[in-house]
């Protein structure tokens, strides 16, 4: 069963947005796979006119009223060049998504079978936490754990998870969701 229909807004995963003319557009096609509908193929109509095939698991629903912001990757601990090597369990990460006027800060440690990973939600620049807003995790687009933040806008995941994982954050309040991508 398809996911989503002729006609429907969609958005493209951070992770592959950046192959394509646009990070969202409407679908036009649908071929479904009755035995895997992650890779249910559909046909998207960017805003330039082009068409591109997607599978399911690469794209998520596009509310209208709610504005879609992309947080890049600006720092990751693990892209550091490190002088020595280390043995044992190794050191926890620390990874920064950004936009404009946000910094989700993550400290990611790892574990035998589980990561950790405790985040604060902040605007730029200000003492402000962003507070009571839904944090969810997704490997590709199925929702892993969510959350949300406390008074000084910190989350926490507990999950056996591995690769590229993505992080929604809706701020209902503003209607903004923001969408980042990172690896474990």
């Amino acid at each position: 069963m398809q996911r989503f229909g002729v006609g429907e807004r969609i958005l493209i995963l951070p992770k592959f947005a950046k192959l394509f003319p646009n990070k969202s557009g409407l679908v036009k096609g649908i071929r479904p796979d009755s035995l895997r509908p992650m890779f249910n193929e559909y046909t998207i109509e960017f805003p330039d006119g082009s068409t591109a095939n997607l599978f399911e698991f690469q794209i998520l629903e596009d509310d209208p009223k709610c504005q879609t912001v992309f947080a890049f990757l600006a720092y990751d601990s693990n892209q550091q060049a490190t002088g020595t090597q280390v043995r044992g369990q190794p050191p926890d990460r620390n990874v920064i998504l950004q936009t404009q006027t946000l910094d989700i800060d993550m400290r990611i440690y790892p574990g035998k079978t589980q990561v950790s990973i405790m985040g604060q939600v902040l605007e730029r620049g200000t003492a402000r936490f962003l507070k009571g807003v839904d944090v969810i995790l997704m490997k590709e687009n199925v929702v892993i754990s969510s959350t949300i933040t406390d008074n000084v806008g910190t989350f926490a995941f507990r999950v056996a998870a591995s690769g590229t994982l993505n992080l929604q954050i809706m701020d209902g309040g503003d209607l903004v969701r923001i969408l980042g991508s990172f690896s474990i």
